[in-house]
């Protein structure tokens, strides 16, 4: 368990990145389309769209944290640094979202 750079630590630094970036995008989409649509109706249909593609890429994004684990676990790839910096991506992804969310709701 001395190895650093593994598939797994890989898929969780990626998971990371995407999962931040998809975040910050999902959260200015959304704040962009409010400003400059006016139809109620269609903002609505926007909203529900919005609120699918948000539970897509929850899925998405939740499903590499099971791979690297089942990867990790599989061929023996397990390291310390991985146990470390896997909860803490998800951590940070949480607080992220509900910061933003929060933040920007405001």
């Amino acid at each position: 368990m001395d190895r650093i750079v593994t598939w797994p630590n890989g898929i969780t630094i990626t998971r990371g990145f995407i999962g931040i970036l998809g975040i910050e995008f999902a959260i200015q989409s959304q704040i962009l389309s409010s400003i400059f649509d006016i139809d109620y109706r269609a903002i609505a249909v926007k909203s529900v769209i919005f609120i699918i593609g948000i539970s897509i890429l929850f899925v998405f994004g939740m499903a590499p944290d099971f791979i690297d684990g089942w990867v990790a676990r599989r061929f023996n790839q397990r390291t310390y640094i991985g146990e470390f910096i896997d909860p803490l991506i998800d951590k940070i992804l949480f607080y992220w979202a509900t910061l933003r969310i929060f933040v920007d709701d405001a």
